[in-house]
């Protein structure tokens, strides 16, 4: 988050600022947690409302928190880390310091909120819908090839 790593076909700054879900996913023994957590009206009802609450709850009740990838200087409340690399230069370096915090705070954050949806929302018995889901990392893993496409039709255009 202090230095940017550039913007490229292969996007390090999106791998890097996505990988700890990816190991968290990886170590997750959703299983066992499956097991723990019932599947019953209550944790549906339980889930649903955690899960808007803690996206209301950092909007209003925190600080803005960087996005996961990129520098801090690139996100849509940059104001609040120039504030602080200023702070750094005149000496009181704590604040610029322990920015980093504020990424592993959201990451937390969306960690929790995403094991609620898993645990709670997502069906837990094969749906109509199920063979979907194989499909889906498709525009995953191809959406920076067709915005790049797009971007370059959209620049040959005469507009």
């Amino acid at each position: 988050g202090y230095w940017e790593l550039g913007d490229s076909l292969l996007s390090l700054d999106h791998a890097v600022g996505y990988l700890p879900f990816f190991v968290a996913g990886y170590l997750c023994p959703y299983d066992q947690l499956l097991a723990r957590v019932p599947r019953t009206r209550l944790a549906v009802v339980t889930g649903l409302a955690l899960v808007i609450a803690l996206p209301l709850a950092t909007s209003y009740g925190l600080e803005p928190l960087p996005d996961h990838q990129g520098s801090f200087s690139n996100f849509w409340a940059s104001s609040r880390f120039s504030v602080a690399r200023a702070a750094a230069a005149e000496g009181r370096w704590l604040a610029y310091r322990f920015y980093w915090c504020r990424r592993l705070a959201k990451f937390v954050l969306e960690l929790v909120q995403a094991l609620l949806v898993l645990l709670t929302l997502v069906p837990r018995a094969p749906t109509w819908y199920s063979s979907l889901g194989g499909y889906a990392l498709y525009a995953f893993l191809l959406h920076e090839t067709v915005l790049s496409w797009r971007n370059g039709l959209v620049g040959a255009l005469p507009l």
